[in-house]
């Protein structure tokens, strides 16, 4: 049986959505990351990676 896939927003973007990191992400920045989605349209995208703390020094 086939399986329909949800669209990613009800635009078609991913504006207030999280992403969560394959566990085969390999790039340091993201590995492990859980991001939420604040901007996402046709003219780019920013997100905030919430499960990681921020370095400040």
């Amino acid at each position: 049986m086939a399986t329909r896939q949800q669209p990613l927003s009800s635009e078609g973007f991913l504006h207030g959505k999280l992403l969560i990191a394959m566990p085969g992400m390999s790039d340091p920045r993201f590995g492990k990351s859980v991001i939420f989605m604040c901007q996402h349209s046709e003219a780019g995208a920013m997100g905030l990676i919430v499960n990681k703390p921020l370095d400040l020094n």
